[in-house]
């Protein structure tokens, strides 16, 4: 099952549709589009029962169907079988996906990518080596379903398949196997490019045994896993994650004190949001649910029911904004019975509470959940009240909440296993299955049709047919990925799969063919469109007159065939030969015709014309005869009236002179006569006058009962009717009218627009005449609408919406049906509160006549907030770079402001724009505005850090000497930044203090030291120090070893290393620049030995030593020899004093030198 955002859902079963038939299992769809559709069977076979089947659907609507069914002659052997859907052409024929019927099939699971590939997973028997394997199948959009390929690795058991895969069509296969020690856990992966892998990868390394994992994958190829295991005094429950072709390690999710059964339910939305439910067993079984984010990793297990009574089947689906619907079975104690329960997880404050779903009063259980990516979610399951099974589905829409509960079917044949599932338009599937215990199983016929698999293809632009711009854009959806070519010519095709290209086209007709490619597979459209920029042409034959006295003129002519014809702003059919006509109303004086021929392509051509309308009767006066009774039989018949006017008396033509003047004579028998003088203006506008001689009767009655006087009517023809005297004569308007014998009289007479007189005359048998008149108005132009406010096509977030304008005054006025007040001066204005969405508006003027106009305004109502996403830089970004590019995406048509600088949007809804960033922390924040004024906001802070780090070396000194060839670099530097001497990366503690000890040969060697902090910030300092690890020479070059000498004194004189310091039997000796030092000793009688020792500056020690014998001559001179050797010894103790005082000279000297490099070094850091 599965549901869009306009509500459209679709469900998929089983079911046993024979009543004659045994135990039997059979798969039946339903889908939902606004209402639910009939059952489908989805299973065909001939033989065999059907298990829990399971379904996947991707966005575009294709699904997969995999379930193990019972089958051969005994019924005993279960094989795998699919069926595809395919969008269009409904479920395929089931494929049997393995062909060894000496192993049955169990616990089938499938999947499917986003570009229509699939995969079935499922444990057989081998008898070959008498274990349970692993095997899967692949699918391919056009290809079908490849070979059986087995999955595990060990000779071993193997249970508890499962599989995903991702939007590219890369899956894993996860299964329990063991490995001679415990059951563990395993997966093996597929890839488009290289097929399935040399072998499976554990899981996990975990001592305990492993149960029935779940796995679900992310739109960026991502895969969640989830599985219980044996942790030693517990079943907990361990979670790993897949990306950039690497597992992480196994992570223990499951709430400490409870032990975890059953199978794993994991569900993931396209970023990567996953949430894992399982049954846990505390003193009853409880559910649990655990979330895992890309930024926070796995989340703390949170209890779903922890109450008594049991629960199980637990299903977290999250939608594409990381909200997410829980829903599990709880056995309530307090009823006895099975229900629905579900709990809410929002995205930025945690789960809600938990609520009641089911209300039919029977047992409830197995509920399955899925979304569609407007956020609406639907759940079904299936109902057993005692007597009766049912599968039912209940739906939440994200604007409006839970819809009611929809019984999808009802019946005494049992029913389970729901599985539901959405495509990216929000259609539902549901699958579930039902069984009927009445017979043997008969063979069963699926009604739909395969596809080949081929990418869709929908052009919605350009319509077909005739357009007079020659820059046509041709526009369409496919699917994602696919590629798209228009008249052999790469299209532009988005993310979503629509794609667009311009083209400039000469005038004639055009065929684009239009081809998307996808998979090797290819789709062919074409769409035709004919460019024409010439005006059509445009001749006017009617009227031929520019003047005339009928309110009405017959407009026509001849324009091109198939063009549209208007005539001041009224439509004139136009024939198949390019004929037209209509008749136009016209006022008194000149009226100037506009009339305008567009043809289909748009072009237009106008032609102008004028018609004069004179509705006034030309003036018309009698001066003779004069009335009265007369004798004589020749009368004058005399008058005035409009000069160009023809006059008539009694019918009787009558020159008109120069001036107006006419005049004739008649000769008129006895008894009464009247003249009937007509005068007609060139208009055609009649005027009459009756000029009577009474001989002997009186002039007839006459009355008009119709019209009324002083009437207004919209209706150009009025019904005149009255009477006069019997065997009278009657004329209106210069009309005759038929007169019956009792003397009445009636007759349809035109009115003129505006203010019209209708004037009957009655003229007896003796000519006397008898007349009566009345007024009234024709009104048949409709009264003028003009609205201020809305305009049309107007999109506004505030639901109160001004609909005012004029109209004539005195009309009235309706807006949707209801009456609105109109002010003397025709202004009308009211407040009309709107729901969301679009809305049409009839906005109706009437007058008192009856005439009316209709204005149709169009409002839209729009107050959701645009969507506003900052995709880089990251949230708490560092960067030593002044100017940072931020980006993003926003609703389509919205506007967007970074930092209050206004940013280009394309047409996708992406922007970008470089942010010059200020030392330091730095918000950055984008609003977003769509066209209804709606304001949508994200933030991130970004850190620019330009400063270097700090690096001061404490040792070794600048210029040292050692005889150690170990020598310790130590320092520090800022906390956080990284330092390397000599290219090495050195490890830096938290206070910023580092040390590296490195070995150095004899001689001189400076190092090189750097750092770098965090924002890319550097500094560098360098020491020298020298390695001397020889001993220095030394060499005693007078007196001889072994001399004698007969002084109680001796020179001894001798080299060694210049700047080294010599002692000589003890006594310190002053060494010259060459090396060369001398040193007179005391001698005692008899052999004395001599050691000369030299110390070099590194340390290092050398020496030499000889023996000298003293034989005194005069034994009386051993007084003044002691005294002698006295002085001697004092001399050479002033001389080592002195001696001593060069030596902290050289070395004070050398630790100045020291502080001298460290400042120096120091000075040169803080100047970077």
């Amino acid at each position: 099952m599965a549901v869009d955002p306009a509500g459209t859902a679709v469900v998929v079963w089983m079911q046993d549709t024979d009543p004659t038939t045994a135990v039997r299992l059979s798969l039946l769809a339903r889908r939902f589009a606004g209402s639910w559709s009939a059952a489908t069977l989805v299973e065909y076979d001939d033989t065999g029962s059907i298990d829990p089947p399971f379904l996947a659907v991707n966005d575009q609507g294709e699904a997969i169907s995999v379930w193990n069914q019972y089958s051969g002659p005994s019924n005993v052997i279960t094989d795998a079988y699919a069926s595809v859907h395919t969008p269009g052409q409904g479920w395929s024929r089931p494929m049997r996906l393995e062909n060894d019927d000496a192993g049955a099939t169990w616990d089938v699971r499938g999947a499917i990518g986003a570009k229509g590939d699939g995969i079935a997973c499922w444990r057989q028997w081998d008898p070959l080596s008498g274990t349970w394997a692993i095997f899967a199948n692949v699918y391919t959009p056009g290809t079908g379903w490849g070979g059986r390929v087995p999955i595990d690795d060990l000779v071993a058991d193997a249970y508890n398949p499962t599989c995903a895969m991702d939007p590219s069509g890369n899956a894993v296969v996860l299964y329990t196997q063991w490995d001679g020690a415990h059951w563990s856990e395993y997966a093996h992966h597929f890839t488009v490019a290289r097929g399935w892998a040399a072998a499976s990868v554990p899981l996990e390394t975990l001592d305990g045994d492993g149960g029935w994992a779940g796995v679900s994958a992310d739109a960026n190829g991502n895969f969640i896993a989830a599985w219980p295991q044996w942790d030693g005094s517990e079943t907990n429950v361990y979670g790993a994650r897949y990306s950039a072709g690497t597992w992480t390690a196994a992570t223990p999710i499951g709430a400490v004190g409870t032990s975890a059964g059953g199978a794993v339910i994991v569900r993931t939305n396209p970023r990567g949001d996953a949430f894992v439910g399982w049954p846990a067993f505390r003193s009853s079984w409880d559910s649990y649910a655990a979330r895992y984010t890309t930024t926070g990793g796995w989340e703390t297990a949170h209890p779903l029911e922890a109450g008594p009574g049991d629960s199980g089947f637990e299903t977290v689906q999250p939608d594409d904004a990381g909200n997410a619907l829980a829903t599990w079975y709880w056995w309530d104690v307090a009823a006895a019975k099975w229900e629905i329960n579900g709990q809410w997880f929002t995205a930025g404050s945690g789960w809600g509470l938990s609520f009641r779903l089911t209300a039919w009063g029977g047992d409830a259980q197995y509920p399955d959940i899925a979304v569609d990516h407007a956020g609406n979610f639907v759940v079904g399951w299936r109902e057993f009240d005692g007597q009766q099974w049912s599968v039912v589905a209940q739906r939440y829409l994200a604007e409006q909440g839970w819809d009611r509960v929809t019984e999808l079917r009802k019946g005494t044949d049992f029913a389970d296993a729901m599985r539901l599932g959405t495509d990216g338009h929000g259609t539902i599937y549901a699958l579930w299955r039902e069984v009927n215990d009445d017979g043997l199983a008969v063979p069963m016929v699926n009604q739909y049709i395969v596809g080949n698999g081929a990418p869709s293809l929908l052009i919605v632009s350009p319509t077909p047919g005739l357009t007079n711009n020659p820059v046509v854009l041709v526009t369409g959806y496919t699917d994602p990925g696919a590629s798209v070519t228009i008249d052999g010519l790469p299209a532009t095709v988005a993310s979503n799969g629509y794609f667009t290209a311009p083209f400039v086209l000469p005038d004639g007709p055009h065929t684009f063919a239009v081809v998307a490619r996808s998979a090797g597979l290819v789709t062919g459209a074409t769409v035709t469109v004919t460019v024409d920029t010439l005006p059509p042409a445009l001749t006017i034959t009617s009227p031929g007159f520019t003047l005339t006295n009928t309110p009405f003129v017959w407009v026509s002519g001849v324009t091109e065939p198939g063009a549209k014809l208007d005539v001041d702003g009224m439509q004139a059919t136009v024939d198949g030969g390019g004929n037209f006509g209509l008749t136009e109303g016209i006022v008194e004086g000149g009226n100037t015709f506009v009339v305008t021929a567009t043809d289909p392509a748009g072009n237009s051509r106008t032609r102008s014309f004028s018609v004069t309308l004179d509705t006034i009767p030309p003036p018309l006066t009698i001066s003779s005869p004069t009335g009265g009774i007369t004798k004589n039989p020749t009368v004058t018949v005399a008058g005035a009236t409009e000069v160009g006017a023809s006059l008539s008396v009694d019918a009787m033509p009558v020159p008109v002179g120069p001036g107006g003047g006419f005049s004739t004579t008649a000769s008129l028998p006895d008894g009464p006569h009247t003249f009937l003088i007509e005068a007609i203006d060139p208009a055609g506008n009649h005027a009459v006058a009756y000029a009577s001689i009474t001989v002997d009767s009186a002039a007839p009655s006459l009355a008009l009962s119709v019209p009324t006087s002083n009437f207004l009517t919209n209706n150009p023809v009025a019904t005149v009717a009255g009477t006069t005297e019997a065997g009278a004569s009657v004329t209106v308007n210069g009309i005759v009218a038929a007169v019956d014998s009792a003397g009445a009289f009636s007759l349809p007479l035109a009115l003129q627009e505006g203010a019209n007189t209708i004037r009957a005359y009655a003229t007896d048998a003796a000519g006397n005449v008898a007349s009566v008149s009345l007024s009234g108005v024709l009104d048949t132009i409709p009264p003028p609408l003009s609205l201020g406010t809305p305009i049309d096509g107007t999109i506004q977030n505030n639901p109160s919406v001004i609909v005012g304008g004029s109209t004539e005054p005195g009309a009235t006025v309706t807006i949707d049906g209801s009456p609105v007040a109109v002010s003397p001066g025709g202004l009308f204005s009211t407040t009309v509160s709107l729901p969301s969405g679009p809305h049409t508006f009839a906005i109706t003027a009437e007058d008192a006549a009856g005439n009316s106009v209709t204005r149709s305004p169009t409002v839209t109502i729009d107050n959701a907030a645009p969507s506003i996403a900052i995709t880089g830089p990251a949230n708490n970004f560092l960067t030593n770079t002044p100017v940072v590019t931020v980006s993003g995406s926003t609703e389509v048509g919205a506007t967007v402001a970074v930092n209050g600088i206004a940013v280009a949007v394309d047409a996708s809804g992406g922007f970008s724009v470089r942010v010059t960033l200020g030392e330091g922390t730095n918000p950055i924040t984008a609003i977003a505005r769509d066209v209804a004024g709606n304001t949508g906001t994200a933030g991130i802070t970004v850190i620019l850090d330009t400063t270097p780090p700090t690096l001061i070396l404490t040792a070794p000194s600048d210029g040292a000497v050692t005889n150690s060839g170990s020598v310790v670099v130590s320092g520090y530097t800022d906390p956080g930044a990284a330092v390397a001497i000599d290219g090495t990366i050195v490890t830096v503690g938290p206070t910023g203090l580092f040390s590296r000890t490195v070995n150095l040969p004899d001689g001189m060697h400076t190092f090189d030291v750097g750092a770098a902090d965090p924002a890319g910030n550097e500094a560098g300092a360098a020491t020298t120090i020298t390695v001397d690890t020889i001993a220095p020479s030394v060499a005693i070059t007078g007196p001889a070893d072994g001399a004698s000498v007969g002084q109680p004194t001796v020179t001894v004189t001798g080299t060694t290393e210049p700047g080294a310091i010599v002692t000589v039997s003890g006594y310190s000796v002053f060494v010259s620049s060459t090396g060369s030092f001398t040193i007179r000793l005391a001698l005692a009688p008899g052999s004395n030995a001599i050691t000369v020792v030299a110390t070099d500056k590194a340390g290092n020690s050398g020496s030499d030593s000889i023996t000298v014998s003293y034989v005194d001559p005069v034994p009386g001179l051993r007084q003044q020899l002691s005294e002698t050797n006295a002085q001697l010894n004092a001399t050479n103790t002033h001389l080592q004093t002195t001696q001593q005082a060069l030596t902290n000279a050289t070395q004070s000297l050398t630790e100045t030198r020291t502080d001298l490099s460290a400042t120096r070094a120091t000075v040169s850091t803080l100047g970077t």
